[in-house]
């Protein structure tokens, strides 16, 4: 599932409002806020929040540190640009960010997809061709980005079957087969 349907698919499941200072509309827990308010954010902004935003990061209340990074960025750029009342909290209320893996460089995750692969049968060009286009169909931009050997291996197994070769044996009876058809004028199935 993509990151927007994810998003759209959640609904209100507990007490969550918009993030913007002083707003108490409900909004679900998998949004940053209320629509006016999240379009009231520069275009650069909505963009950072989006990329690392994490589906489920809202449930286990585990945010990336770059997800706490942008909502910082984001508050501090609501104090400098908006009038404040007073009262209003002026930093995002977040939890100390978990500690993750470092991100995969795209030589990197063709490096690791390639490698299945090649496990799988396939020769070292087919390989490397199947583990690019894989790669160039993961979401760099919007932070979707598979882990490569289970994506890679999602990708084999969603391949068609394949017939298995004739043997010699095969070959000489189908062959016999097509001459007698072809004298009694038979047609088989192939």
């Amino acid at each position: 599932m993509s990151k927007s349907n994810y998003v759209k698919s959640q609904g209100q499941t507990r007490n969550h409002h918009c993030h913007w200072p002083g707003c108490d509309k409900q909004v679900p827990p998998a949004m940053w806020g209320c629509s006016g308010h999240w379009y009231k954010l520069p275009a650069d902004l909505r963009t950072k929040v989006w990329a690392a935003y994490r589906p489920g990061q809202e449930i286990n209340g585990t945010p990336s540190a770059a997800y706490v990074e942008v909502a910082k960025q984001v508050q501090e750029w609501i104090n400098q640009n908006q009038p404040k009342k007073s009262g209003q909290p002026n930093l995002f209320d977040a939890p100390e960010p978990q500690d993750e893996a470092a991100p995969i460089s795209r030589s990197e995750w063709i490096a690791q997809a390639k490698v299945v692969y090649l496990e799988a049968g396939d020769d070292e060009a087919m390989a490397q061709l199947c583990a690019c286009h894989l790669c160039n169909e993961q979401d760099w931009l919007g932070g979707e980005v598979e882990e490569p050997r289970d994506a890679a291996r999602d990708d084999i197994n969603g391949r068609p079957a394949v017939k298995p070769a004739l043997t010699e044996e095969e070959r000489r009876e189908r062959a016999a087969r097509d001459n007698w058809a072809t004298l009694n004028g038979v047609t088989f199935p192939s």
